[in-house]
């Protein structure tokens, strides 16, 4: 399995990074947040491909060339800088080396990557899940459409921001949510939906119904009652693996019940961490990019899973400052 290793000292950065390109199916993440660091890794065990900032804090980054060279080492580098016309003179002209520019985004550092690795393919950026969550945070009404590989069709509806129905071939409800709020490898559209939305055949909160429908899947794509196509994320999956489950008290008062109730709420405080970290990382993206708009619905989607996050609620008062979400009765744009 091609290993990756991230080298950036800014944290949250690099943390959003390394999530994103895990997504890359088949590959395994490291980090490292100085040059000595990310050279005694490569002692240990030598990653395949490395993603490396310039500006690092004990030397620069463009040493680690010549130290991979002193270790004999061949590895592909791909240097993300915000600084790159002060050091492109110094940047050898060669076929493992790669440059971009910050702010990047997340789609092109995977292309990349996949490029150079050959590596599988990359979860689409949006699923149905983060359609319903936006949808659900802004309170739109829209037509989710799901098209299969194989020309099946789905759709999910949301009125006034409630998940309202659901429906692929004879699924229904919550049988049908469940095959397409995760679907991969399927072309996704949404579109705001001005119609009357029909029979309602789903009902619950969006997160509730999200995490059910995680459930779902989880269990019943290893029994092959789901199509294939049906099969959740790796941050979900590894959420919701028995093996985050507490193994309870061993002095034999608990019961298979408390058992059972334990391993539920451990898995839905562990799913929605995946899901805030989804937002977070996709807070972090919009504004490097200075989409502030998105940046805002992703933080508001955030907080409304962890509301005490500190971090949440810093940048959500500096995205008020600059003239985003003073109040909830903002237009978009």
């Amino acid at each position: 399995m091609p290993r990756i290793l991230i080298i950036d000292d800014e944290i949250t950065f690099r943390a959003s990074i390394a999530r994103g390109v895990a997504r890359i199916a088949g590959v395994e993440v490291e980090q490292a947040g100085s040059l000595d660091e990310a050279l005694a890794g490569i002692d240990r065990n030598a990653p395949d491909l490395i993603v490396s900032d310039i500006d690092l804090p004990d030397r620069s980054g463009i040493e680690l060339l010549g130290e991979l060279g002193k270790r004999g080492r061949s590895i592909p580098v791909v240097f993300v800088s915000a600084y790159l016309k002060a050091y492109r003179a110094q940047l050898p002209r060669h076929a493992n080396i790669e440059t971009l520019e910050k702010p990047v985004s997340i789609d092109e550092l995977r292309r990349v990557i996949s490029a150079r690795l050959g590596a599988g393919s990359v979860d689409d950026p949006f699923t149905v899940a983060d359609y319903v969550q936006l949808a659900s945070l802004g309170r739109h009404s829209v037509l989710i459409e799901v098209v299969f590989p194989d020309a099946r069709r789905g759709e999910v509806v949301m009125h006034d921001g409630e998940l309202w129905s659901a429906e692929i071939g004879d699924r229904q409800g919550r049988d049908a949510f469940g095959l397409l709020a995760f679907a991969r490898g399927c072309a996704i559209h949404c579109t705001r939906n001005a119609s009357e939305p029909g029979a309602r055949n789903l009902e619950g909160s969006g997160d509730a119904l999200l995490l059910d429908a995680a459930r779902l899947i989880d269990e019943t794509t290893r029994d092959g009652e789901l199509p294939a196509e049906a099969s959740l994320p790796p941050h979900w999956r590894d959420s919701l693996a028995p093996e985050h489950a507490s193994p309870g008290p061993t002095n034999g008062a608990a019961t298979p019940e408390d058992d059972a109730t334990r391993a539920d709420a451990e898995a839905v405080e562990t799913a929605a961490e995946a899901m805030f970290n989804r937002h977070w990382d996709r807070a972090i993206e919009s504004l490097l990019r200075k989409d502030y708009q998105a940046a805002l619905e992703a933080f508001r989607a955030a907080e409304a899973l962890n509301p005490a996050d500190p971090k949440v609620t810093a940048n959500l008062a500096r995205l008020k400052a600059l003239g985003f979400g003073a109040d909830q009765g903002e237009t978009d744009g």
